[in-house]
């Protein structure tokens, strides 16, 4: 068998396979000296042993120790003394800060065998370092210090390095305000990038630490099958993160710690560089299937190309998704839910006019909106805000979205927009369905509503399409309105 069929049954086998220290240490069946030439003893991949290549039930289904020691894995228990070895195999909790940060430097991916790990200060990741556990129930770091957990370095290295299998808490409360991965940036302000992190089949709790991970100077990183309970923030994207993927991440945000930041599922802001690149945001982003849940805002959207998908934002206490400037930001078939007890007003979607002058391709499709009715009196609950502020908003679009629930002011609300559609909606609601204040440009069509619709008066600038719509409309005065107004609703004084 060849060494990277060996390498793949090992990772396949997983906590069941072995390492070989560990086994040296639970086995009694055959004495192994070390010193002896690597290549001729194996690691048995269905039994708990190791021995001689002459043993011939290990020659189908068995890798060389050499391939663990030298190859593409290497265990963490090479890197132990026999007291800390003895101790994990007993279920006790060992510090290996130490350790863990010397096996970090060696550029090999490193296994973790069943068992808690202590570390008291951040372990800095060698920049061809990966981590591979034994499966998120089986391994437990506990990051007992005050910092974040894992430190990755600035360097251009393009192929891949995995962290997998494992499962991250903070015992003593000590990391609120820190992340479990924190992407470091380069000194003076420059950009460089760090390439090619994978993140697979993480657990982290988040009670006593604030954040999942924290990306900067980023590009080609992909998050994937992990999830978290009691984070107050999964993501946070700073300046020139490029070409990120998560997919199939949840956070249960109950009892989450309060942070500096807040508690935000996903947020995203610039950063300023001072080597002549100047202020840059995140690029080509997506989030796909993913679930946060007890977040005060789902998602702080900014960038170029950002993309929410299947993406759910439940039992949100402020806002659902909050666009906060870019090129080319879509909600597609999001999912926005509120508390039933909210402090202040609520709103499922802002989406405000960050580039006067400038169309924001901005969309809001295929959506579902729930509204809780607010236990707490005095507070305003809105579906959709289009704003533009000072300025005009341009270019946003809200279409085939289904609202339902209850306690609405609206379901959408616009004021001072230009340029904005408002398509095959589906209102289950009653009351005032969509409200324009002010809008030049707008496209109301084929909405199917059980409340009604109020519009302004129009300018003669103004531009509107209006025709099959449901519901009823607020009576407008066209007199003074430009001859090019289609509206066949006939349900307006002219």
């Amino acid at each position: 068998m060849k060494r990277r069929k060996f390498i793949a049954s090992a990772l396949a086998a997983g906590a069941t396979a072995g390492y070989a220290t560990q086994l040296l240490a639970q086995s009694k069946r055959q004495e192994l000296n070390l010193s002896e030439n690597a290549g001729d003893i194996y690691i048995s991949l269905d039994k708990n042993y190791v021995a001689k290549n002459n043993v011939t039930d290990l020659q189908n289904n068995s890798i060389p120790l050499s391939d663990w020691i030298y190859g593409n894995i290497r265990s963490f228990f090479l890197y132990l003394d026999k007291n800390k070895i003895s101790a994990i195999n007993n279920s006790e909790p060992v510090d290996v800060t130490v350790e863990l940060n010397r096996a970090m430097q060696d550029g090999v991916p490193i296994f973790l065998p069943n068992g808690e790990y202590i570390i008291t200060n951040s372990i800095n990741v060698g920049i061809t370092s990966g981590l591979v556990g034994a499966g998120a129930k089986n391994v437990v770091i506990d990051n007992r210090g005050n910092d974040h957990a894992f430190i990755f370095p600035i360097g251009y290295d393009r192929g891949t390095k995995d962290f997998f299998g494992f499962s991250l808490k903070s015992s003593t409360g000590s990391a609120k305000d820190k992340y479990a991965f924190y992407f470091s940036s380069a000194p003076s302000g420059k950009l460089e990038y760090s390439v090619g992190w994978r993140f697979i089949g993480i657990e982290l709790e988040g009670k006593g630490m604030g954040g999942g991970w924290y990306l900067q100077d980023c590009f080609r990183v992909t998050i994937r099958d992990c999830g978290a309970s009691a984070l107050s923030n999964g993501f946070y994207l700073a300046g020139s993160v490029v070409q990120l993927t998560v997919d199939n991440f949840v956070n249960n945000g109950d009892n989450h710690p309060e942070t500096t930041l807040g508690s935000y599922g996903v947020y995203m802001g610039t950063k300023k560089y001072n080597d002549g690149n100047g202020i840059k945001m995140p690029e080509g982003i997506n989030f796909i299937n993913c679930k946060f849940v007890r977040q005060d805002i789902g998602v702080r959207a900014l960038g170029l190309y950002v993309q929410f998908v299947n993406t759910e934002f439940d039992y949100c206490s402020k806002i659902g998704g909050l666009y906060a400037g870019g090129d080319k930001v879509d909600f597609i078939n999001c999912y926005v839910a509120s508390t039933a007890s909210r402090h202040n007003d609520f709103y499922a979607f802002i989406i405000q006019a960050h580039a006067p002058h400038t169309p924001e391709p901005i969309l809001v499709s295929n959506c579902t909106i729930n509204m809780q009715k607010n236990k707490v009196s005095g507070y305003k609950s809105y579906g959709v805000l289009l704003s533009g502020g000072a300025s005009f908003l341009s270019g946003a679009r809200v279409d085939n979205c289904f609202f339902r629930g209850d306690g609405y002011e609206n379901c959408i609300f616009a004021n001072r927009v230009d340029g904005v559609i408002i398509n095959n909606n589906t209102f289950r609601v009653k009351g005032e369905n969509i409200k324009i204040e002010s809008a030049k440009n707008l496209t109301i069509c084929n909405n199917y509503a059980l409340g009604n619709y109020s519009l302004p008066k129009p300018g003669p600038a103004y531009c509107w399409i209006i025709t099959g719509n449901s519901g009823s409309f607020s009576e407008v005065d066209l007199s003074q309105a430009n001859s090019s107004l289609i509206i066949n609703q006939g349900l307006f004084k002219s």
